[in-house]
């Protein structure tokens, strides 16, 4: 059974309003999506303000990542305009994996070309 939003909490009742739900979902992607970047040198520029900003220590990239990708924004976008950057949010979490696998410093280094394929 699916649980309403209601039932958590009386206050997101109003989402039952389809127009107050796209708001929401507006909102929430546009909080995220500078989170997220639109690149690997985006995400780990904007993963290292964050955690600056928060006076917590520089996290290694994979730890970033799957804090973002499994905590903050497991779902990635909702909103339809969100939809669209849903590939570039695919592409990102699979250099995330890369990355930790690989053990790279960065989103950027997962994202390079492997060094055989530069000569």
């Amino acid at each position: 059974m699916q649980t309403m939003a209601s039932d958590l909490h009386p206050g997101l009742a109003a989402l039952a309003d389809p127009v107050c739900w796209l708001i929401a979902a507006m909102l929430h992607d546009a909080d995220l999506m500078p989170s997220a970047g639109l690149s690997a040198a985006e995400f780990d520029y904007q993963a290292a303000l964050i955690a600056q900003e928060r006076g917590d220590a520089p996290e290694t990239a994979a730890a970033a990542a799957e804090r973002f990708f499994g905590v903050i924004a497991p779902d990635g976008f909702y909103s339809p305009a969100g939809a669209a950057f849903m590939p570039c949010y695919h592409a990102l979490r699979a250099l995330a994996f890369r990355c930790r696998q690989r053990g790279y410093d960065s989103l950027t280094a997962a994202a390079a070309p492997p060094q055989e394929a530069r000569r």
